[in-house]
């Protein structure tokens, strides 16, 4: 007898978070958090991430905007330019707690540099884009609810 073909733990856990939210897709679980991914970039150079407030952890809004609000004392800004999403996909998928949790993997191009506001003279990074690896990981309250970005983690 054949053994049966082995399920992964992303497809288990994507079964999971079917199982209480039909609608979930990975592939549109994607193109939402490229838009996240962008729309935080945004919200860095802009020192201000209101604009994305509901779609971050009340955790990551505070670590995120600490920094820009350090950026804004210091007189610098951070620029990013030049991104390109060169690959996102779910990487993981798991319920834990009474919460949905889904990690992207990022494989990114982009400038990413501070600059003195008074001057402009660069102060930290560069002004060439390089490639950068991160995973985003997003949750939720089990369901079809509103996705929060909780955690990047740099590679």
């Amino acid at each position: 007898m054949e053994a049966p073909p082995s399920v992964s733990d992303l497809d288990r856990g994507v079964e999971h978070i079917r199982s209480m939210d039909a609608s979930f897709d990975p592939d549109g679980f994607v193109e939402f958090a490229k838009a996240a991914f962008t729309d935080v970039q945004v919200g860095i150079v802009k020192r201000d991430l209101s604009a994305v407030q509901d779609r971050l952890t009340p955790q990551e809004y505070a670590r995120l905007q600490a920094q820009c609000d350090q950026l804004r004392s210091a007189r610098r800004t951070n620029r990013i330019e030049r991104l390109r999403i060169n690959r996102a996909q779910v990487s993981e998928a798991w319920q834990e707690s009474g919460q949905d949790w889904v990690t992207v993997y990022f494989a990114v191009s982009l400038a990413d540099y501070t600059v003195d506001d008074a001057t402009g003279a660069v102060v930290e990074g560069s002004a060439t884009p390089v490639d950068i690896e991160e995973y985003w990981t997003f949750t939720r309250p089990v369901g079809p609810k509103p996705w929060r970005l909780s955690a990047i983690q740099n590679t």
